[in-house]
């Protein structure tokens, strides 16, 4: 499930700790495959880095030139939804214990 599918799930209320549950588990997963995805621009990142650090005078003019690259924009895009689904990871747990305390007479 894409993660915006997850948020809107989340926006509507209602969800039963199962579902909350379940979302975890589909979070995760998207976590998962979008950390594998970064991890294959990590693995190539040093060698191209180093072919634009040959082409200019400083460090941070590479890193501009690398992020301009598509695997450099998708680098930052990877970063971003990985800390998206952190987010929402948190927020789902906090939810289904909140729902616990409340089965117990804890709120």
């Amino acid at each position: 499930m894409e993660i915006s599918k997850i948020e809107e799930k989340m926006k509507g209320g209602g969800i039963s700790p199962s579902e909350i549950s379940d979302l975890i588990l589909e979070s995760c997963a998207e976590y998962g495959w979008n950390a594998s995805q970064l991890e294959e621009i990590i693995k190539v990142k040093p060698v191209e880095w180093m072919k634009f650090r040959m082409q200019v005078t400083s460090d941070k003019q590479a890193d501009r030139n690398w992020e301009q690259t598509e695997l450099g924009i998708n680098e930052g895009v990877y970063r971003l939804r990985l800390k998206r689904i952190e987010k929402i990871i948190s927020a789902l747990k906090t939810k289904l214990s909140v729902i616990q305390g409340e089965s117990k007479n804890l709120w």
